[in-house]
Formats: structure tokens, sequence, C-alpha cells
């Protein structure tokens, strides 16, 4: 053999850590990009439970009879449903996709409560906006209402996708809440 034919018989050591560096930056932007679309949607479900509370808390306070709300994991997803006069005024509302996950805590609640199929019902004071109590809140949807935490009120919700999360906190004796990283 020549000297012309080795020299091109494989690959320099400069060129394989080219095309490695190449190869990583190019992993790190696709997963960059995952992490962002699932925040997003994460972000989006923070803000359509948050607007549907302040919706709540106006229709509970300006008509005439119980208004109330249901949030729960059904089919891969976060649903909603809203109700008025114990009659459904909107159901199925999607809110979040399969990658969304919902943990609720009350006051003595302190691991916290994935959502689940039964989900749960949130509900304000006619009077001064303020929330209900849990069992409250549950006897109007159900009339055997919740013997778990029945007497205490929702503290926060928390809201994940992959490694994001965000919290609704909840201010059971004024109605407010808050969005917090």
């Amino acid at each position: 053999m020549s000297g012309k034919a080795c020299k091109n018989a494989g690959y320099t050591l400069m060129e394989m850590i080219v095309v490695v560096a190449l190869l990583a930056v190019g992993l790190a932007i696709v997963g960059m990009s995952v992490s962002t679309i699932f925040s997003l949607e994460m972000k989006q479900c923070v803000k359509e439970v948050a607007g549907e509370l302040g919706k709540q808390k106006v229709a509970a306070m300006t008509r005439s009879g119980e208004v109330y709300m249901r949030l729960y994991e059904s089919d891969g997803g976060i649903y909603l449903d809203k109700y008025e006069n114990d009659v459904p005024t909107e159901q199925g509302v999607k809110v979040g996709g399969a990658k969304i996950s919902v943990t609720w805590y009350s006051g003595s609640n302190t691991a916290g409560t994935p959502l689940g199929p039964d989900g749960i019902v949130i509900a304000f004071n006619k009077n001064n906006g303020s929330f209900k109590k849990i069992g409250q809140a549950w006897a109007l949807y159900d009339s055997f209402g919740s013997p778990i935490y029945a007497a205490e009120y929702y503290s926060k919700l928390v809201i994940q996708s992959g490694g994001s999360s965000r919290a609704i906190v909840l201010w059971p004796d004024t109605g407010k809440f808050s969005i917090s990283s």
C-alpha cells in the first residue's frame, strides 16, 4: 500500500470530537424543546384553573343559587365541570393533557393527594366570597358529602408536568388565590 491509502483509512481524533460535540448540542436543543412544550402545557393548565376560580367566585356572589366546580382526572387528562343550582352548565372542559398531574392539599394534608377520577369540588360562600369547607363543597355535588377532610379547606393545588410545577395557593378566609412557582 502506498502512503496515501493509509492516510485516508479512518477519522482523526479531532473529527470525532467535533462530531460528538455536534451530537451533544443537538440533543440538548431537542431536550430543552420537549421540556419547554411540557412547561407551556402546565402553565396553560394553571392559567385555566385559576381563571375558572375567579369566575366561580364572582358567579357565587352574584347569582341567586349555588355555584361550584369539580376538577378531576379522566381519560388521560384534567377536566372541569361547572354547576349552578345543581345543574351542569359546562361539563368535560379539558384544562390539561395526559402529561399533567394535579395534587391537592388541605390544612392537615401535608403529603398531598393526587386528583383522581372523583376529583375535588370547590365552592365559594355567597356572602363574602370565601372558600367553603371541603365537606360543604362536596355536599353541593354529592348529598353524601366527603367525610375525609370535611371540616378543612383546600390550601393549594400543585400542577405538574415533567420536572416543572406551579402551585395555586388558596386563602380560605378571603377566597383569594395566587400562583407561585
